[in-house]
């Protein structure tokens, strides 16, 4: 009985060695294979030269490299490989990408100085409202206790009924206890808020 058709690839040769290293990405292999002889313009079962299965950069830089340092050697036209790779141009490559990282790096350090200064910024308009929150504060208790005070004068006067002096007098005395414990609770409020602000300021400053 026929056992069908065979898979795509079945039975075929298996690549030569300078394929199997550059599709495998081992460039050091490759160099190696290289420059002891091995053709970079041998075609595998598919046809192709090894330098077209290469598996990244470093291994087609191998093979641009052994062109440079042999440029008669071998047809490098039938083995695909698109130029020589020299000293020079690595060196000017490199030149860049260090410029390019340069110009990186300075672009990110004014960024996170922009940042800072932001950040600055708020917290010192955050202080600056806390400061005008609590002078407010201050304002409105001393407003009401000037009013309490002027119905205090106002109770001690002689009235008809001593009686109702009395109750009066005492209706001022616990308006005048309540307006107090709102202004410190206001003050208390405000300056633990600005305790926090001037805190996180300092630990931003720190980080940054």
């Amino acid at each position: 009985r026929h056992p069908g058709p065979l898979p795509p690839g079945w039975g075929a040769p298996p690549p030569p060695r300078l394929h199997r290293a550059a599709a495998s990405g081992d460039a050091d292999k490759v160099h190696f294979l290289l420059t002891s002889g091995h053709d970079p313009a041998e075609k595998d079962a598919r046809g192709r030269p090894p330098y077209l299965v290469a598996s990244n950069k470093p291994v087609r830089d191998a093979f641009r490299r052994f062109m440079a340092a042999q440029p008669d050697a071998w047809d490098y036209t039938a083995a695909g490989i698109p130029s020589a790779l020299t000293d020079e141009m690595e060196r000017h490559q490199e030149a860049r990408a260090a410029e390019k990282k340069a110009r990186q790096k300075a672009k990110e350090k004014e960024r996170k100085k922009g940042m800072a200064e932001k950040k600055a910024r708020q917290a010192e308009e955050a202080r600056a409202a806390a400061a005008a929150e609590v002078a407010a504060a201050a304002a409105a208790a001393d407003a009401a206790a000037s009013r309490i005070a002027g119905v205090r004068s106002g109770a001690r006067a002689p009235t008809p009924s001593q009686r109702q002096a009395t109750v009066k007098q005492q209706q001022v005395d616990r308006q005048a206890a309540e307006v107090t414990a709102r202004r410190e609770r206001a003050a208390a409020a405000a300056e633990a808020r600005m305790k926090a602000l001037t805190l996180a300021s300092q630990q931003q400053q720190l980080h940054c």
